[in-house]
């Protein structure tokens, strides 16, 4: 007998409704989606308007759409949800079911009796040992995403930080090649093929300072999160502290690393964590289990309600006995992996420790080299400006000089100051993060 129309429409409407036609349809019209979005971008950046941005609006928006810092937060939100799960899987669950079963040609002669329905309750009670476990585990990842994302934030900053000096320090090295190409030989035709070593010095200044600055507004965007402008960093908001007169306090454990050595005892946490579960296999572990029967169910035309009499529980508990030493060898592999890595640790604490003292020193001498060639740039500019406009020229060229070389003592300052500024719990001010248990009471 042919199977009924109406049964045919369902299961084919069923698929159309879940869009699951033809694959080849679907990856076509999401290629369309992109090419507009590919459209529309080249006309929105050929139209970009230039904003100027302080810094604390930049950190405010970089904060909000960083895709990295929103995917740390993701991380955060997942790990909320897996540790409220535990408590919800205690909740008693529930499920419906629904079937028909008749020969295929009785189909057309289908009645109440060969339909059956189901209602059933569930209770998932995990073992004592197991539960606590993954209570601590989902403990552990939740602080880990939290502390992950203070320090990304803080990476993010002072990436930040750089990029306002590297703007303003690009501002002015565009400004000091233009003076110095104001005093050029008299017009000629072979001007625009200056081949002397400083006519090719600019040319190849300006090529670079053309590229750097295209190079920067793609990574300020993209520090930003954000590309619906071009991008003008207001330098003189950025705040700037002296590590010089204001040493990073290692000795004080409060001011010092405390975010990053709370990470690294997360880590050793986890191994220990995962040491005791190795060790637990040892020890028996409680389960307690409920079977239920049908709340509610209908089947061949006869009704059945829930009857407590069917309703049973059960305790147990199972203790393996570890005959082939095989707990006992993941026990020891444990162990010289956890070994292995506080050794690890140790070694990188002493050369982060070394490194910092060294970055200390050497912004001492930064600083000696940045006065000796302020120094130079002052009696340079005290200079009496020459009639000659060769004279005049050579001079802006030895400005250049100064400047470039100011340039490179600026950025090697800003380098060596970000190890120190990461560490320095004085300059950051730690998330009060509110704990899920709240977070469920309060909805």
């Amino acid at each position: 007998m042919p199977i009924p129309s109406c049964l045919i429409s369902s299961v084919v409407a069923c698929f159309v409704m879940m869009g699951c036609v033809d694959p080849r349809s679907g990856v076509a019209e999401q290629e369309e989606v992109i090419a507009e979005n590919f459209s529309k971008e080249l006309l929105r950046i050929d139209n970009l308007r230039d904003e100027k941005i302080g810094w604390n609006e930049a950190v405010e928006l970089m904060t909000s759409r960083n895709i990295e810092l929103i995917g740390s937060r993701e991380q955060i939100t997942t790990a909320e949800e897996s540790l409220t799960q535990i408590y919800r899987d205690l909740i008693p669950g529930g499920s419906i079911s629904a079937g028909v079963n008749a020969a295929v040609t009785d189909l057309a002669n289908l009645n109440g009796d060969d339909f059956a329905f189901n209602v059933f309750s569930f209770i998932n009670l995990p073992g004592v040992i197991a539960h606590h476990i993954r209570y601590y585990a989902s403990t552990l990842e939740l602080m880990r995403a939290r502390w992950a994302y203070e320090l990304g934030l803080r990476e993010k900053t002072i990436a930040l930080h750089e990029q306002f000096l590297q703007y303003q320090l690009l501002m002015e090295r565009t400004k000091n090649l233009s003076l110095s190409s104001r005093f050029q030989a008299p017009p000629s035709i072979l001007n625009g093929l200056d081949a002397t070593p400083e006519g090719l010095q600019k040319e190849e200044l300006a090529l670079t300072l053309e590229r750097q600055s295209r190079t920067m507004q793609a990574n300020i965007s993209r520090l930003l999160g954000s590309t619906r402008s071009r991008w003008v960093l207001d330098a003189e908001t950025v705040p700037e502290w002296d590590y010089i007169k204001n040493p990073l306090p290692m000795a004080n454990p409060k001011k010092f690393g405390t975010l990053y050595r709370q990470l690294q005892a997360l880590q050793l946490e986890g191994q220990r964590l995962s040491k005791l579960g190795v060790k637990l296999r040892y020890w028996p572990d409680l389960t307690i289990s409920v079977t239920s029967p049908p709340v509610y169910t209908i089947s061949g035309g006869q009704v059945e309600g829930f009857e407590v009499d069917r309703l049973f529980a059960a305790l147990n508990t199972r203790v393996e006995l570890d005959t082939r030493l095989s707990i006992w060898t993941q026990l020891k592999q444990v162990e010289r992996r956890i070994a292995l890595d506080r050794r690890r640790l140790e070694q990188e604490n002493s050369i982060l420790i070394e490194q910092l003292l060294t970055n200390q020193n050497a912004l001492e001498l930064n600083r000696k080299q940045s006065r000796l060639n302020e120094i130079r740039m002052k009696f340079l500019n005290k200079e009496k400006r020459s009639l000659d406009p060769r004279k005049n020229r050579d001079q802006l060229e030895k400005s250049l000089t100064l400047s470039e070389r100011r340039t490179s003592l600026l950025i090697e300052r800003a380098q060596l100051q970000a190890s120190l500024w990461l560490l320095d719990e004085r300059r950051w001010k730690r998330i009060d993060w509110e704990e899920p248990e709240k977070k469920v009471k309060k909805q």
